[in-house]
């Protein structure tokens, strides 16, 4: 798939850090202190049609196009069967399944938890502890009919597994809608879709989630102080080229006993940005901006959004608490909050 250079479009000449992307342990390094001057280009607004959907395959790959043929989206969920219009639909994920060989090789395992030789009873209790807690279900659907040694091992198995520290596993699909959102099942085959690769047929359970670009995204997130202090904070919201988004912020946080609300402190200024003041890039690497209490402007590229708080990298902190709450949009819901929208 082809990769974009991250950036933003702010549309006039703006100071940004430098940054190192390479620093250890995953984190990125902190801010240097000299800015350097950007004058990004213009860059039209895209308008996305009702149909136009990005879908994530599970071998990592991101097809976008034209969804055709699908007016509802039947959900099964404990209380009965919804049926969604697509029209209604913000975003679709599908839940971590065993799929078929996976299953097999489960239920194997599960059989042998009883097998008469001690070894491979120990062998097929440490093949399921190692599956992770995607097998929670269909382990707890097996521990009723089993053998009493058989259901002991389960019982093992699964306290082990919901006492790990890994996150688990989400397995049921969720659908958000305008209204909404929902845990359960979609029953759905498969979807077709128009794309620049031609008219495909992509089979529900190759997709991680399915994401309609016109609508967009609304997330609220708390960047706490500890975390926006040292490090970039993946917002967990992907921004297309060309799509309109509005960043707002409010809170306040304190620095050694001083409150200090998201624009920052400009008697704190610490070139370019004011010390506590919120700040973002698109990518791993791209090139820091301003956004204070709240940010309007058009997606020049292709990737996540993160944030984190400005403030010297040499500066001893005592007693930070606090944390700034920030609502994200884009698309339609950005394009709604423009009329409303007051500069920083």
């Amino acid at each position: 798939m082809k990769t974009f250079l991250p950036a933003l479009c702010l549309g006039v000449i703006c100071s940004v850090y430098a940054s190192d992307p390479a620093a250890p342990g995953g984190a990125q390094a902190p801010l240097t202190d000299e800015p350097v001057l950007i004058k990004s280009p213009a860059v039209a607004q895209v308008k996305f049609g009702a149909d136009d959907v990005e879908v994530r395959m599970a071998e990592g790959s991101v097809i976008r196009g034209q969804l055709r043929e699908l007016e509802t989206i039947s959900f099964v969920t404990p209380y009965g069967v919804l049926n969604f219009p697509v029209k209604d639909v913000l975003h679709l994920s599908r839940g971590r399944r065993l799929s078929a060989k996976e299953a097999t090789t489960v239920q194997a395992a599960i059989k042998d938890l009883d097998a008469e030789g001690f070894a491979r009873r120990n062998a097929a209790q440490q093949k399921l502890e190692s599956l992770g807690s995607v097998i929670i279900d269909a382990l707890r659907e097996a521990r009723g009919a089993a053998p009493l040694e058989a259901r002991t091992r389960i019982e093992a198995v699964l306290s082990k597994l919901q006492q790990s520290d890994q996150p688990r596993v989400q397995t049921q699909d969720i659908i958000v809608s305008e209204k909404m959102e929902v845990q359960g099942t979609v029953k759905l085959e498969a979807i077709r879709l128009k794309s620049a690769l031609g008219d495909l047929q992509i089979r529900f359970e190759d997709i991680i989630s399915i994401r309609w670009l016109a609508k967009g995204t609304l997330k609220d997130l708390p960047l706490e102080v500890n975390d926006g202090l040292v490090g970039w904070v993946d917002t967990g919201v992907d921004l297309i080229k060309g799509q309109a988004c509005v960043v707002r912020c409010s809170g306040e946080i304190s620095f050694a006993g001083t409150l200090v609300g998201p624009a920052g402190n400009p008697s704190w200024q610490h070139s370019p940005f004011p010390s506590g003041c919120v700040i973002g890039r698109i990518g791993a690497t791209g090139n820091p901006f301003q956004i204070g209490k709240q940010w309007s402007g058009v997606a020049e590229a292709s990737d996540k959004l993160f944030v984190r708080i400005a403030w010297p990298p040499d500066n001893v902190r005592q007693n930070d608490s606090g944390a700034y709450k920030l609502q994200i949009m884009t698309g339609s819901m950005a394009e709604s909050m423009k009329a409303e929208f007051t500069p920083r």
